[in-house]
């Protein structure tokens, strides 16, 4: 017999009609949801208001805020990769008028999670950072706001979406292409850039039917700086991710790198340059990590349209 599917409901029905409704969910990539299933962010939405109802220390000066939806039933819609931007009103100098600032920030936790999101977000105060000297204007008023407050989110956002299975759609200049037989991801982040990584991280390592493997370089400034390390040591069991450390700073009993990444690491870490699209590289961090890693990436043979600064 021949089956022609005109729609995705169809692909569905047949499945659970033959009590295949595990196989038709395995395969569906992370953009997928249920049918009937309330999504907080539309493309044609402005912003959607989301209130603090949780937050946790991580570190001295990085805390998780959690956020509900406006519904208890749904979920935020964000494609696996993707982030979102915060809105708010914000005054930056007593002489000048309020202005809209926007940030950009990728949710830890999972994607079809129902009823709220989780952020990793790093709280640059005044004065507390020699490149911020002014602080960050978006992570001072969110360490200021009260559990119950709200604030104005928007999105989907961003370039890349993992459409699981070894395929990375990305948009550029208002094109799309998909890239379709990646076998290894490289990562690189530094700080709460871990954060888009650990969205696809996560997402692999949890899905077997998912071949692709992982292998992560992840800086921070010290080892108590090093955010979600228990929840990334636990990923390593699974054997599809090989996670490494460096530090600014090691203590005697320190195993990782110490140092800025640098050349050397990333050939020991990451895997080699293909021309076929079989490795894709990742980076997220700081600006001048960003920087320096846009010159050194492509300078070790990595080639452009396969290396990707989230």
């Amino acid at each position: 017999s021949f089956f022609f599917f005109q729609a995705e409901d169809g692909i569905r029905d047949f499945c659970l009609s033959r009590g295949l409704g595990d196989v038709y969910k395995r395969q569906q990539p992370p953009t997928s949801v249920e049918p009937g299933t309330a999504l907080a962010l539309l493309e044609s939405q402005e912003f959607i208001e989301c209130k603090i109802v949780k937050r946790d220390k991580v570190t001295h000066d990085t805390d998780i805020f959690r956020f509900e939806l406006p519904q208890s039933d749904m979920q935020l819609g964000l494609p696996l990769g993707k982030h979102v931007s915060f809105v708010a009103l914000i005054q930056s100098d007593e002489e000048e008028p309020p202005e809209d600032i926007i940030r950009h920030y990728t949710p830890i936790s999972k994607i079809d999670q129902v009823g709220y999101f989780d952020l990793l977000v790093k709280i640059y105060l005044k004065g507390a950072h020699p490149r911020f000297p002014l602080g960050g204007r978006m992570t001072q008023y969110i360490n200021k706001l009260q559990l119950g407050d709200k604030i104005r989110v928007t999105g989907p956002r961003g370039r890349l979406t993992y459409l699981g299975y070894g395929k990375l759609k990305v948009e550029e200049e208002g094109e799309s292409r998909v890239i379709d037989n990646i076998k290894h991801f490289g990562m690189i982040a530094g700080g709460t850039g871990i954060a888009p990584m650990y969205q696809v991280i996560k997402w692999i390592t949890e899905h077997p039917e998912d071949k692709t493997q992982i292998s992560l370089l992840f800086a921070n400034m010290s080892e108590e700086d090093i955010f979600l390390r228990d929840e990334l040591d636990a990923l390593a069991k699974s054997g599809k991710i090989k996670v490494y450390y460096t530090v600014d700073k090691g203590s005697e009993n320190w195993k990782g790198y110490v140092g800025y990444v640098n050349e050397n690491m990333i050939k020991e870490t990451l895997p080699a340059p293909t021309t076929d699209g079989s490795v894709i590289t990742l980076f997220c961090g700081p600006g001048p990590m960003n920087q320096m890693l846009h010159k050194m990436i492509p300078s070790m043979g990595y080639q452009a349209g396969y290396f990707f600064k989230y």
